[in-house]
């Protein structure tokens, strides 16, 4: 009786070793599966849809972004040195992309290793349409990336004050560089608690939020002007008209991409709120955050204020969580999106050019 014990112990451990070895096996398989094609997929985007955008941008792509604080300083810069910022868009498309593909990896989102974040950033952010002001757009592609990231981390790993504290400062340094970010300010208040209800991270995450804003207040205080003119300035930018619709959006091939795109967020969004207990907690509440992120960065792109750069925004959440949506479901559904939306992106390059 012991010694069949003994052995069936033993068979047991060696089917569980088996089946972990196996299964370490298949996630490093899918973490490195085509990791070559996908980054080469996501460099050659880039650097095709900043040509095409650089060379012949349609109309909506060359309205401008409403100044505000600092996006002023690099609308600017931006228009002195056109050639380096087209090469800065690349190079932060193709940083971004490789960046939130990455963390899916390194802070285990999803239940299993995926990398297909990586070419949707490059779709998303530049493949739709961007804005001729390109080193505006790539300054808040970096911070949105970075903000995301410490985020991720900050919930997925350390639950560290400093990881929450710099991820809320990026936050809060985008609405100085693009206007219709600054409802990030009084959303985020909210927001705060889907990440930890703790008026500890609360109040770490609002200092940290809105003291970019504060630090150029006083800053304009000390030049001379009043200490309030940045804020002033935020507003009247959120508010002031630039001209950009979203209608822009759907003219030629642009609307089968955002429709392939959309398509693909609500199939994400469904299969977590139908099966999120396959997500960990900090999965879960990671999941809670981006699916708010892309619901504030669509209100973004529908505001006045609006312009082609709130699609960079968009990028980063849509590209977190869709890789969802190519784990969970059929693998020839899934190649059938990917596909489509390869072929509309194509398209939609070929369309703009000719326009």
């Amino acid at each position: 009786m012991h010694s069949s014990m003994l052995f069936c112990t033993f068979v047991c451990y060696k089917i569980s070793t088996t089946q972990e070895k196996n299964s370490r096996n298949v996630a490093r398989s899918v973490a490195t599966h085509n990791l070559l094609p996908i980054t080469l997929t996501l460099i050659l985007l880039a650097i095709v849809s900043a040509l095409r955008g650089a060379i012949a941008p349609v109309e909506a792509e060359t309205i401008a972004n409403i100044p505000t604080p600092v996006g002023a300083l690099l609308q600017r810069a931006g228009a002195s040195i056109p050639v380096l910022s087209t090469i800065a868009w690349i190079i932060s498309v193709i940083y971004s992309g490789l960046c939130i593909g990455r963390c899916g990896i390194r802070f285990s989102i999803y239940p299993a290793y995926t990398i297909i974040g990586i070419p949707i950033l490059g779709i998303v952010a530049s493949c739709v349409m961007m804005s001729h002001e390109m080193l505006l757009s790539s300054a808040t592609l970096l911070v949105a990336t970075w903000a995301m990231k410490y985020l991720l981390r900050y919930i997925m790993v350390t639950d560290s004050y400093g990881d929450l504290s710099l991820a809320m400062l990026y936050f809060g340094l985008l609405p100085l560089m693009f206007a219709p970010a600054a409802i990030l300010y009084p959303c985020f208040a909210l927001m705060m608690l889907l990440i930890k209800p703790h008026w500890r991270d609360w109040v770490t995450g609002i200092t940290s939020l809105i003291f970019p804003l504060l630090a150029l207040c006083y800053w304009s205080w000390c030049a001379g002007s009043g200490f309030s003119t940045p804020i002033t300035e935020c507003y009247f930018a959120l508010i002031l008209p630039s001209g950009f619709t979203a209608l822009s959006l759907i003219g030629g091939a642009s609307f089968g991409v955002l429709a392939i795109v959309a398509v693909m967020v609500v199939c994400s969004a469904t299969i977590y709120l139908s099966d999120k207990y396959s997500l960990n907690g900090r999965a879960r509440v990671a999941m809670r955050f981006i699916i708010v992120m892309i619901a504030l960065a669509t209100v973004m792109l529908l505001m006045p204020s609006s312009s082609a750069t709130a699609l960079s925004l968009l990028a980063i959440p849509v590209s977190s969580l869709v890789p969802l949506m190519f784990i969970k479901m059929k693998h020839s559904i899934t190649q059938l999106l990917w596909r489509a939306l390869l072929l509309m992106v194509a398209l939609n390059i070929i369309v703009m050019i000719f326009m």
